[in-house]
């Protein structure tokens, strides 16, 4: 695997078939899913610039500072990067 994965690439290769239904091995799971967060990750700066711009476009808002993005699943807000933005009074959350 390259080390600059294109997202496109990766929902590509998790159209097969195993990774659809479910049938490969464990292993192969843990694949799909470790190309999955390699897209995910080489990406989000990609995908920051693009909230940022479809946000500003509706809204008018702008931020001084990146979106960021949260890769944990099942936990709490405390596991994400808006820990550290304790001085800021608000925030805005992107789904």
């Amino acid at each position: 695997m390259g080390a600059r994965y294109h997202m496109l690439d990766v929902l590509g290769i998790n159209q097969h078939h195993d990774a659809v239904t479910g049938t490969g091995t464990q292993a192969v799971a843990n694949d799909y899913a470790h190309r999955l967060f390699l897209g995910m990750d080489i990406n989000k700066d990609v995908y920051s610039d693009a909230i940022e711009r479809k946000i500003s476009t509706q809204t008018g808002l702008t931020h001084q500072n990146e979106w960021k993005q949260c890769f944990q699943t099942n936990t709490t807000y405390l596991d994400c990067p808006i820990v550290g933005n304790t001085d800021k009074k608000s925030m805005n959350v992107v789904i």
